[in-house]
Parts: C-alpha cells; sequence; structure tokens
C-alpha cells in the first residue's frame, strides 16, 4: 500500500528566500512531506528538465 497519494519528484521549490529542488509528497489533498521523500505514492512524477 503506498504512503502518499502523489510524490512529485525533484519540484522546483520557490521561498521567499531560496530557489531549490525537492521531492513533495501529497496525502489527502494536503501536502505531507517536502525534502528527500523516501515513501512510495499511488501517483509518482518526475519533474527534473
Amino acid at each position: 500500500m503506498a504512503e502518499f497519494d502523489l510524490i512529485l519528484r525533484g519540484a522546483r521549490v520557490l521561498t521567499s528566500t531560496t530557489d531549490s529542488t525537492a521531492d513533495i509528497a501529497v496525502k489527502e489533498g494536503r501536502i505531507a512531506a517536502v525534502g528527500v521523500v523516501a515513501g512510495k505514492a499511488t501517483t509518482e512524477m518526475e519533474c527534473t528538465d
């Protein structure tokens, strides 16, 4: 069984002070994790160029 509903691998993450690359995990419509996400998801998308 998957831990997350969706993981975006290598997504671009922007804040007011940084521009970085990270994985973003979503569970039940909410962001559940940002960073290096080791879990599995029902859907995984590669976001790198």
